[in-house]
């Protein structure tokens, strides 16, 4: 009898773990370090601006949510759940025009499933998601989405199950999203991960970057690929080049320009003497390209380039690096051009250097930079005298000559309080807009925005998009270790009163 109560005991303590345990699930593909929200994306649309981000109960679940604004951002109408947990998953990719607005997402649930959603009336209301066939794909992420009339793609690359390389593919509709072809594969290069799209009227122009064929990665070396897309021609696809060895590759894109920049590095690539930032042209529509051209050199024997973000706006050019050179110090450098990228500028310094700051990760630098023709705004997280610690401000810095030189850079820490990465800047004119988390909360980080009507020179204070969100995990960090205790305690206690 004693032993069946002794047995009930540890029983009953071990419920309430198990209950955590389904509350919390496992780990899934990209799953933040605490709860709450992550990744917004702004997209914009004349005065609209819509903003979607993941919430995050633990990390088991999480929900897709969206604001929408009418007045270039200084009302929203209030926080909507796009998706429950049951079908969100990754950040979203979003494409906002002439009252339409697309999103497209991963749901991690092995094998991984794609959806779509459109609204046709500015975000107003959205119709039912739709599953996009992904043949069993697994560690997979959405890239882009390629609108013209009543055709949709997705790009999007994965693992097939059972294979052991990646491939870029396209998922194409001719109904606008109602429903979705077979898939096509557009990488024939082997292992290859990390497309980007730009599109210009009904053309799009696609990058990825691909180890090919050969065994043993260590060994393989990166080399980054170019197509165009014929939406409007049924998704009819060029020829695919090689554009040579680019680590961090990014692609632009005005009129019939295309533009390519990337890292080049000694370990990719022992054969260029240099280490450096390389940029390469094409003026007819990426037909042909240009040779490369260094726009900064390295020793040969630094590879401390780790991000990169490539804009173009009319005639203007701008390549934006991160140095993280831990000998010389992390900094924040940009060079111009004002002539399609024939030449460029001497290169600027935006901050830095700092032997302590750790700056940016790869592929956060793109959402960070926003250009509209010789006007050029960037912002970056660094130390700041305003906030709660080191690495907690939010810095903005802006030129309005094409960046040929740069307005000082103003901390913004005391109105907009980010203090997190994964935050994002997009421009519609002269407004500007900020969103990113910040983890000063009891249940995890809250996403918070900020706009400028002004080009930057002033911005209001952080709204807080998810004030009224509420964990549906118990704020009990110490529930598991109490239990744990308690349970070794009763078992302990009951052994030693049975012995006597």
């Amino acid at each position: 009898m004693k032993m069946k109560i002794l047995h009930l005991l540890i029983l009953s303590g071990l419920i309430p773990i198990f209950i955590i345990g389904m509350n919390e699930a496992h780990a899934q593909h990209g799953c933040p370090p605490v709860s709450g929200g992550w990744d917004p994306v702004i997209s914009t649309d004349q005065n609209n601006v819509y903003v979607f981000w993941n919430y995050f109960f633990g990390c088991g679940q999480r929900v897709l949510l969206f604001e929408k604004s009418n007045d270039n951002g200084i009302t929203f109408t209030g926080p909507v759940t796009l998706e429950n947990s049951t079908q969100s998953g990754s950040s979203p990719v979003v494409v906002a025009s002439n009252g339409d607005v697309y999103v497209s997402w991963i749901n991690y649930h092995s094998p991984d499933r794609l959806y779509f959603k459109m609204s046709g009336d500015g975000g107003s209301s959205f119709g039912d998601p739709v599953q996009v066939s992904m043949n069993g794909t697994i560690q997979s992420d959405v890239y882009d989405i390629l609108a013209s009339g009543n055709n949709i793609g997705i790009i999007w690359a994965g693992q097939i199950t059972n294979q052991t390389t990646r491939s870029v593919f396209l998922s194409e509709s001719t109904d606008e999203g109602r429903t979705f072809g077979d898939t096509k594969v557009l990488s024939t290069t082997g292992d290859s991960f990390q497309p980007q799209a730009v599109q210009v009227g009904s053309k799009a122009y696609v990058l990825w970057s691909s180890f090919g064929n050969c065994s043993g990665k260590q060994d393989c070396m990166l080399h980054v690929y170019f197509t165009t897309i014929d939406i409007q021609n049924e998704f009819a696809t060029s020829s695919i080049t090689s554009l040579g060895p680019l680590s961090v590759p990014r692609l632009a894109v005005s009129g019939n320009n295309v533009y390519v920049a990337g890292a080049t590095s000694t370990n990719a690539d022992p054969s260029i003497g240099n280490s450096g930032v390389s940029f390469v042209k094409s003026t007819d529509g990426g037909v042909l390209f240009e040779k490369p051209v260094q726009l900064v050199t390295y020793v040969a024997s630094s590879n401390y380039l780790n991000d990169l973000a490539l804009d173009s706006s009319g005639d203007h050019v701008y390549v934006t690096w991160h140095d993280h050179d831990p000998h010389s110090g992390e900094k924040l450098l940009m060079a111009a051009s004002s002539d399609d990228g024939n030449t460029f500028g001497n290169m600027q310094t935006l901050d830095g250097p700092d032997l302590s700051y750790n700056g940016n990760e790869p592929y956060s630098l793109d959402k960070q930079v926003s250009t509209s023709g010789s006007n050029y705004s960037i912002i970056w997280q660094s130390h700041t005298s305003l906030g709660l610690g080191v690495g907690e401000g939010i810095f903005f810095r802006k030129s309005i000559d094409g960046g040929q030189t740069l307005g000082n850079a103003t901390d913004l820490t005391n109105r907009i309080v980010i203090s997190n990465p994964g935050y994002a800047i997009a421009s519609s004119g002269n407004n500007l807009y900020i969103a990113g988390p910040d983890y000063g909360f009891q249940d995890g980080n809250h996403i918070v925005f900020s706009q400028s009507p002004d080009g930057g020179i002033s911005f209001s204070n952080s709204t807080d998009f998810d004030q009224n969100s509420m964990s549906t995990v118990p704020e009990f960090p110490f529930t598991v270790p109490v239990l744990l205790i308690g349970i070794v305690s009763v078992i302990a206690f009951y052994r030693v009163k049975f012995r006597k």
